[in-house]
């Protein structure tokens, strides 16, 4: 008899990540629509469109995805302890080290990026 828990945990994580995709796809879809009818009208002032960009990628973005990131990853190192198994143990800090990594640069990306426009304000 098929095990259907992993084929349901497989297509469970499949469509959250096609959700996810597909949300984000029409957020900016619709940002560009905006962005159109603004033009279109002849706004030559250009704060609308400067609303707009600014939401696309707000400044605290990177810090937000690292935190998570790492997050996940210190998760990772918990279930590691808890198992309490050597073997599952070395496994599951080697997995925690992909998201783990990723969060630490998204949080470096997040402060160059606060110091550059730090210095972008003082000139």
């Amino acid at each position: 008899m098929i095990d259907w828990v992993p084929i349901a945990l497989f297509f469970v994580i499949g469509v959250t990540f096609g959700l996810h995709f597909f949300f984000r796809f029409r957020t900016k879809q619709e940002m560009h629509q905006t962005i159109r009818e603004v033009l279109a009208r002849g706004d030559q002032n250009g704060h609308v469109i400067e609303e707009v960009m600014a939401g696309l990628n707000p400044p605290n973005a990177d810090l937000r995805r690292g935190l998570i990131a790492v997050a996940i990853g210190f998760g990772f190192v918990v279930l590691g302890i808890e198992v309490g198994d050597a073997d599952a143990f070395g496994v599951l800090i080697g997995i925690s080290a992909f998201p783990f990594c990723i969060g630490l640069a998204f949080i470096v990306m997040w402060l160059v990026q606060r110091r550059t426009d730090s210095e972008h304000k003082d000139q």
